[in-house]
């Protein structure tokens, strides 16, 4: 223990040093800038003056590129009468419109270009005037601008937050009645044809409270807690919020509707902490399971506690990121201090320890330096930062702390060579010394370089933009390095030429601000979710093509394909801070639906078994299809053996001894056999490989759920908005049902079940409540809610139940007879069509009933909530 509490202590000397010297050099250039004189604006205007008739001139007019934006504010209730007001604003530009120069050397950046203003009105019945806060738009902190190339579309966002405290303000007591107003205020001549922008399209969610109507705009999309408009060019348009309906619970049959729509409703932090971390967890359980199976039994109880401490440090590390305890008042160095520990975690120390432990598993050996050295050689290159960082402040320290972080690396590794931990220590000598430099490195320099841009009359110093860059690629990089050593590992260097193009693509793609920033938002989730996905198709495909091979570890190898199809959804939305409530939690929720429900669905004990199952030749699966079509036969003439002896017995014509030698000759004293025929008949892969009963399966779903994508593939594609870089996260999507029947067929030996019904059934026990899971908290109102439930329940019933008959048949025609030889019709028709009926049935009455509690009025509020809610309707006519 006592190496790891050196290392702990280490970064924490390290960033703390580090963001001494960054926090003195803000100090200093702010200083400078309050002595510096009064410089004038970059519009030619001077910096006490309107500056609105320049940018008119110079950048608005009929000539002038097209350009867009949007907003998105969000209203959270905090407590009685204090609410959290975010807002994060998103102007898009043309190649070559001459504002993106304006914007990269404007101190004001994007929020002193948003077109309209902002004011929150809340009235809490006190008889008083309206209290109102106004929301400052130019003073949101602004991100640096995105451009790929100089032929692509310029990005340029803001964020910020404030904190409305009305009981302060207005001396509310915590029992009075709650509505509010969000009054929009276009800015003179910003908006049209003369003005600087085309388009601006404003989103208002809130969390407690509902959307009651919208006057003097045209209303793009409306919900319960989501209005999303079109801002217009003179008009000042108002968005009205009241307290949500609460249905009477009189007894009429709709409390349990009613209950979900309160849960549906009610924002909670704790909830969106608990479901993610329980997400992280379920995760985990599937890497304990691999190394269960796959350490070696000294040492096995070693390995499953390092799977589980990694699990339970990305835990830690992640709640303490997203739990956003910052202040927001202090400066970016010390609100991003907290979300260090995640990022030297996942971002440095986990992509290190994810290639070392594969080098293991594939070569039987603890890697080697050269077998670590994609993801360590890019690491020198966080020695420029430090040596600017000391150049400029004419302090040591940066130096020194890469410096220390070498040394300690290097002592490490010859104190363990030595055999200060035994054998163990000297054979992961290399590792640990190599965790120990990356760590230490990524406390100090990994951290970049403090932004000056921001401070009036001061500028970051030359390189410190190329620094900046060479510290954002070298934390980026740690992912990509990982997959080239684990394509090294298991011997596929002739994939490396394409993973590399794919690589490389994806991370120019991408926009990376300094890391230490948003880090909760920029893990690098949809990398990890192709490359999970990649790499065990090719690891399945590998030992898949030969008739009645799996790998070994197939189990793990499914479960993590199925699970990592669940990760669209937090892959294309990302993970939010728990403090603003941001209704993820239903997200998080199926992704642990789906790494404990794979994992049940391929249980251990059943290994054995289903490997028998699985090396069934053709010729054999042909004997044992044909001696259940005998004994179905035989079961039939049984039953009317059973019908046509009443009367023979009853006349005398038949003693009760033929009529017990005759059915002893229909087989009817082996009552079990036909439960064995089916398992032994029909639970086989049918003498075909498992990459072709899998890729067979896949084509299958692939075709089923087309509709389906479809149908929800606009939603899918307005909720990317203008940042198209995320579209192949939405197409994504498209591979869920794909690998779900991917996993069933290349596993179908294995999974729970007789038959091809029974294992489709057990896999709708994990794929429907990990869809419907998806749809819990998303801030939609009763009725689209349960619309959406019936359409999930019915789309993922049917999908799965025709999976399992076109099985059926698929096995049978394997064994040269007609699907209808095996398969009564009638005996389909009594036991598919009913269970499809009951489960649709189910998911309609739910359905129902939380639509008839949408769309039934409140007769039960008092005079007193009548008065204070707003007058507006809530279906409101635009221009109005």
């Amino acid at each position: 223990m006592a190496l790891p509490g050196v290392v702990v202590l280490g970064c924490a000397v390290a960033f703390w040093q580090w963001e001494r010297l960054a926090d003195a050099e803000i100090r200093r250039a702010e200083q400078a800038g309050q002595r510096a004189p009064q410089q004038d604006t970059a519009d030619g205007s001077d910096a006490g003056e309107s500056v609105v008739d320049p940018r008119l001139k110079k950048y608005g007019g009929t000539a002038r590129p097209r350009r867009t934006g949007s907003t998105v504010f969000r209203l959270t209730r905090k407590r009685e009468g204090v609410w959290l007001f975010t807002v994060s604003h998103r102007m898009v530009l043309l190649p070559g419109d001459p504002l993106t120069a304006q914007l990269r050397k404007a101190t004001g950046g994007v929020g002193s270009w948003i077109p309209f203003d902002a004011v929150v009105n809340a009235d809490y019945g006190t008889g008083d005037e309206t209290c109102s806060s106004g929301w400052g738009v130019g003073d949101s902190d602004t991100d640096e601008l995105r451009q790929d190339g100089p032929g692509s579309t310029v990005y340029a966002s803001a964020h910020g937050e404030t904190l409305l405290d009305f009981v302060t303000w207005c001396d509310v007591t915590a029992d009075a009645s709650t509505s509010a107003v969000l009054d929009l205020t276009p800015r003179s001549l910003a908006m049209g044809k003369k003005g600087y922008f085309d388009e601006w399209t404003i989103t208002v969610a809130t969390d407690d409270l509902v959307v009651t109507g919208v006057d003097g705009a045209t209303v793009l999309r409306q919900s319960g807690h989501r209005v999303e408009l079109r801002l217009p060019a003179r008009r000042s348009p108002q968005v009205q919020f009241g307290a949500p309906y609460k249905p009477p619970h009189d007894g009429s049959g709709n409390d349990i509707a009613d209950l979900a729509w309160v849960l549906q409703s009610y924002s909670s932090a704790l909830r969106e902490a608990f479901f993610a971390l329980g997400a992280v967890t379920a995760v985990g359980c599937i890497a304990v399971a691999f190394v269960r199976r796959w350490a070696p039994p000294v040492t096995r109880r070693r390995w499953i506690v390092v799977a589980w401490m990694g699990t339970g440090l990305t835990c830690v590390t992640l709640l303490w990121a997203a739990l956003d305890i910052g202040a927001t008042d202090t400066t970016w160095w010390a609100t991003a201090g907290q979300d260090v520990p995640l990022m030297i975690w996942w971002q440095t120390l986990l992509p290190l320890v994810t290639a070392a432990f594969v080098v293991r598993v594939a070569r039987g050996r603890p890697p080697r330096t050269r077998d670590l050295t994609p993801v360590l050689v890019p690491s020198a290159l966080l020695s420029v930062p430090a040596v600017l960082f000391t150049l400029f402040s004419r302090s040591p320290m940066p130096v020194l702390i890469a410096v220390v972080a070498a040394c300690t690396a290097v002592a490490v590794l010859l104190v363990l060579r030595r055999g200060l931990l035994g054998p163990t220590g000297r054979r992961w000598a290399v590792t640990a010394a190599s965790a120990v430099w990356l760590v230490l490195s990524a406390a100090g320099p990994g951290i970049g370089l403090p932004d000056l841009t921001g401070i009036p009359g001061s500028a970051d110093p030359d390189g410190w933009a190329l620094a900046r860059l060479l510290t954002e690629s070298v934390l980026a990089w740690a992912w990509p390095a990982a997959l080239w050593v684990v394509l090294s590992a298991y011997g596929w260097p002739w994939w490396r030429a394409g993973a590399t193009a794919v690589v490389l693509w994806w991370y120019l793609d991408r926009d990376y601000p300094l890391w230490i920033e948003n880090v909760v938002y920029d893990l690098p989730l949809d990398f990890l979710q192709t490359a999970v996905i990649a790499t065990t198709l090719l690891f399945l495909w590998t030992s898949g093509r030969a008739e009645g091979q799996w790998p070994d570890h197939v189990r793990t190898a499914v479960a993590a394909l199925g699970t990592a199809a669940l990760l669209t959804e937090v892959t294309l939305n990302g993970i939010e801070d728990f403090s603003y409530s941001s209704y993820a939690s239903g997200r998080y929720l199926a992704v642990a639906i789906a790494a404990l429900g794979f994992l049940w669905l391929f249980p251990p004990a059943a290994e054995p078994r289903a490997r028998r199952l699985h090396r069934t030749t053709h010729s054999l699966h042909t004997r044992r299809v044909y001696a259940l079509l005998k004994d179905q036969t035989l079961a039939a003439s049984r039953r009317e053996f059973l019908t046509a002896s009443r009367a023979q017995l009853s006349d005398g014509s038949l003693t009760t001894g033929k009529w017990s030698a005759r059915w002893r000759e229909l087989g009817g004293a082996n009552s079990r056999r036909p439960v064995a025929l089916r398992l032994v008949a029909l639970g086989t892969s049918g003498g075909r490989t498992a990459w072709a009963n899998g890729m067979a399966a896949a084509v299958l779903l692939a075709v089923l759920s087309t509709p389906w994508f479809l149908y929800t593939l606009p939603s899918r594609l307005m909720a990317i908005g203008y940042d198209m870089s995320d579209v192949v996260e939405v197409w994504s999507t498209a591979l869920r049902w794909p690998l779900y029947g991917f996993v069933f067929g290349y596993a179908y030996a294995w999974l729970r079940g007789t038959t091809p019904i029974t294992k489709a059934l057990c896999l709708l026990a994990v794929v429907l409540p990990a869809e419907l899971a998806e749809l819990l908290y998303r801030l939609t109102d009763a009725g689209d809610f349960g619309i959406q439930l019936l359409l999930t329940s019915g789309d993922t019933v049917a999908v799965l139940l025709l999976l399992g008959l076109y099985w059926e048949a698929r096995l049978v025609r394997a064994a040269g007879l007609r699907w209808g030889q095996i398969r009564n019709f009638r005996s389909l028709s009594a036991t598919a069509v009913p269970a499809t009926t009951v489960l649709v049935a189910a998911a309609t009455a739910l359905a129902t009933a939380m639509v008839g509690v949408w769309v039934t009025p409140d007769t039960g509020s008092g005079p007193e909530d009548a008065g204070s809610s707003p007058s507006a309707s809530a279906s409101p006519t635009p221009g109005h």
